[in-house]
């Protein structure tokens, strides 16, 4: 009895629907359909009804099957059209579904439930390396993405221009000091390190609690500091050329 007249629900699954078929039980299915199609006429008369239909012109009208196309079996054309005939695909429709969720995370409930959904996920035995693995990862192709910005720049020319070929610009992350990039890292073998501030992100970027300039170096130097570093702290608008001795003066002390 064929597969999908068997009365037990469970058995109407196709046979090996999913699995892997090594070559050698491929090779053993095909030695056994070309036995029964010298031996069994309705197998034979059943593959050539099945054949007729797969090559009739209403078949490749709908452009369900082709031969005579690269690409494989299945028509580009078809799918494409399926996904158009698709009412996710309208735009009223993704409209709809678009405003709805907003909707949805207007309640804290909603987020609450989600929040905690993600960290239980996050914290299940299975995903802890998954997520330290995921995280290690999405740093190293932001830093890879990295160019240094204008105000990079110009210190750079700065450094060069009084301490050639000491300090390198590390704004791709290729040195880590515990988990933290500095700007600018001394490769003469002397453990100094400049660091760029913007006024913006290293004092009001947390806009709640707003640090001062002394609060922000103190906590870079700090972490540093651990590592025995010394930190050179400049802020962008001392990036003039009035200021250029003073930033050379501090540099020179340290060194």
């Amino acid at each position: 009895m064929p597969w999908w007249n068997a009365k037990d629900k469970k058995s109407r699954v196709p046979p090996r629907t999913g699995k892997f078929v090594s070559e050698s039980v491929k090779r053993k299915i095909s030695r056994s359909r070309k036995r029964r199609l010298k031996t069994d006429p309705k197998f034979r008369a059943l593959l050539s009804r099945q054949a007729k239909h797969l090559n009739s012109p209403k078949v490749h009208k709908l452009g369900v099957v082709t031969r005579k196309k690269p690409g494989g079996w299945y028509d580009i054309g078809l799918r494409k059209r399926m996904l158009e005939d698709n009412p996710n695909q309208r735009p009223e429709v993704q409209k709809k579904i678009s405003e709805g969720k907003i909707k949805s995370f207007k309640d804290p409930e909603v987020r609450k439930r989600h929040k905690e959904g993600i960290a239980k996920h996050w914290r299940s035995k299975g995903n802890i390396e998954k997520r330290k693995r995921y995280a290690k990862q999405m740093i190293k192709n932001v830093l890879a993405t990295t160019r240094p910005n204008g105000s990079e720049l110009k210190l750079k020319t700065i450094l060069d221009r009084n301490f050639p070929g000491e300090f390198v610009i590390n704004v791709t992350g290729k040195v880590s000091i515990g988990r933290k990039v500095p700007d600018f890292v001394h490769v003469g073998g002397k453990k100094v390190l400049v660091e760029l501030f913007g006024t913006f992100w290293h004092t009001m970027a947390d806009r709640v609690k707003p640090r001062s300039k002394a609060a922000a170096i103190i906590e870079r130097r700090r972490h540093f500091w651990k590592f025995g570093y010394k930190v050179v702290v400049v802020w962008e608008n001392e990036l003039w050329r009035k200021y250029e001795k003073k930033i050379v003066c501090r540099i020179r002390r340290v060194l």
